[in-house]
């Protein structure tokens, strides 16, 4: 059996790797869940509501629109007022946000009104906190710049 649109479910890595951007095939979104499913996600009701928040506000630096200060001092402020540390939010960014949206910021027609709580809480899978390992390309640097930004906010009074 095979993906919907008739690609081989033995090798969905490949599969994934041939897309041009995220809105190319017609499956794309039905892998990612259930990719993310088969590993364990974590189901809607067992994400604290300071997860979500940072979720939503953290995922505004994967969205195809402009990012800026007004962006910045959201981010820090939520993260301020939640139960995390700036690692672990930055943890949940490069960990838990950067594997599944990135591919919008590589998009010709990528996202730009953002994502409804019920599409974060299906895709994204709650991990433990790491030590963030430096990543590389296009994208990474734009969301390590990004945050810079949140950093330099935070360390403000």
């Amino acid at each position: 059996m095979g993906w919907p649109c008739g690609w081989p479910r033995s090798n969905p890595g490949k599969h994934m790797k041939t897309l041009k951007n995220y809105f190319t095939c017609c499956c794309l979104r039905y892998s990612f869940r259930h990719r993310h499913n088969a590993a364990g996600a974590t189901s809607m009701t067992a994400v604290d509501g300071d997860r979500l928040k940072l979720w939503q506000v953290l995922s505004e630096f994967f969205l195809d629109t402009e990012v800026n200060a007004t962006t910045f001092d959201l981010v820090a402020r939520t993260i301020r007022e939640s139960s995390y540390t700036p690692e672990q939010a930055h943890s949940i960014l490069l960990n838990e946000l950067f594997p599944l949206l990135q591919h919008n910021l590589r998009s010709m027609v990528g996202e730009w009104a953002g994502w409804p709580d019920e599409w974060l809480l299906e895709h994204i899978t709650v991990r433990d906190f790491v030590a963030v390992k430096p990543m590389r390309g296009p994208v990474a640097e734009e969301i390590a710049r990004c945050w810079q930004e949140v950093m330099s906010r935070l360390s403000l009074p």
